[in-house]
């Protein structure tokens, strides 16, 4: 087969979409397996909101000030939320390895200047490229939520699939059923932070929003509709979630392991964040002394088990 696996995965879905008559008929195959990663995780999902819950300061500063400590512990949530892919594990990702925040696992940390950037920021428009449903999509609800509440964020738009594709990629629908899950449960701090996600998209603070484009195998130097395009120029940053996403960021090539993602990058429109766990074998950015550290490790560009935290300004 010639054809590059990448384009080949996002025509299966299209096709099998075809076949079930989704877009007469509506209903996504993978809803249960969606839901259901989010449902064996809720025992973690209970133990942070009521956490957070009980020690307000741990979470925002004891009020709407942001403070650096909390924001780098959110956005390693955020990215190691990123292992739960259903697509690769089917049977998901068991709470203990989702815990799992190891600085040394994490290739490219670039928190500082991620705090540096958005930290500083107020009443910014942010979009964010989303990735899973499930577990995922909790930890991204409860980075932007602190954005939010923060006042560092004045709007959050997610940009999600306009049909299932990859088996958990997270959609507009999934999003009001997560909501759903978390204001049905018995804990009440699940069901305080369920409420207060829900009444940002209600007034408008969060805009869920969809475009077949996010399905497409292209890279995103290539058929980006000019809405779009326009939609993510006119973001103070743009949080790019996920696998999928990373190589469609690179084209889908195999770039030398440490070349300069400042330099291929230069087409996007504004300052983005890439927040990805390893589980497909491209990859840029690293130095030579991690690359040394990793390159015999068998797997270790697939296995889930690293992640990168990379922010690049190609407008600067």
């Amino acid at each position: 087969m010639d054809a590059p696996w990448f384009f080949v995965e996002a025509y299966f879905y299209r096709r099998f979409m075809h076949d079930i008559d989704f877009f007469h008929e509506r209903r996504d195959p993978f809803e249960g397996q969606k839901m259901q990663n989010l449902v064996s995780s809720m025992d973690l999902v209970r133990s942070l909101c009521e956490a957070w819950a009980r020690d307000p300061v741990a979470v925002l500063g004891g009020g709407s000030e942001l403070h650096k400590a909390e924001f780098v512990q959110m956005l390693h949530g955020a990215l190691w939320g990123n292992r739960a892919d259903l697509s690769l594990t089917p049977e998901g990702v068991g709470s203990a390895h989702l815990q799992t925040h190891d600085a040394d696992r994490i290739l490219i940390d670039d928190s500082e200047t991620a705090w540096e950037r958005l930290g500083c920021l107020r009443q910014a428009d942010i979009t964010v490229i989303s990735d899973n449903a499930g577990f995922e999509t909790f930890c991204d609800l409860a980075f932007f939520d602190l954005l939010t509440r923060s006042g560092v964020a004045r709007r959050v738009t997610f940009q999600l699939k306009a049909h299932p594709t990859f088996v958990s990629d997270a959609m507009i629908k999934d999003f009001e059923l997560h909501f759903r899950l978390l204001e049905q449960d018995d804990s009440p701090a699940v069901q305080e932070f369920a409420k207060r996600w829900r009444g940002y998209v209600t007034s408008g603070q969060w805009v869920l929003t969809d475009d077949y484009y996010w399905n497409s195998p292209e890279a995103f130097w290539e058929g980006m509709p000019d809405g779009l395009r326009q939609q993510l120029a006119a973001s103070d940053v743009v949080v790019i979630k996920g696998d999928a996403n990373y190589r469609r960021v690179h084209g889908d090539r195999h770039w030398p392991f440490t070349f300069d993602t400042r330099r291929l990058t230069k087409y996007f429109p504004a300052p983005f964040l890439l927040l990805r766990t390893l589980k497909s074998e491209v990859q840029t950015g690293l130095s030579e002394s991690t690359l040394a550290k990793v390159q015999d490790e068998p797997g270790w560009l697939t296995c889930g088990k690293y992640g990168v935290i990379q922010f690049i300004d190609p407008t600067s």
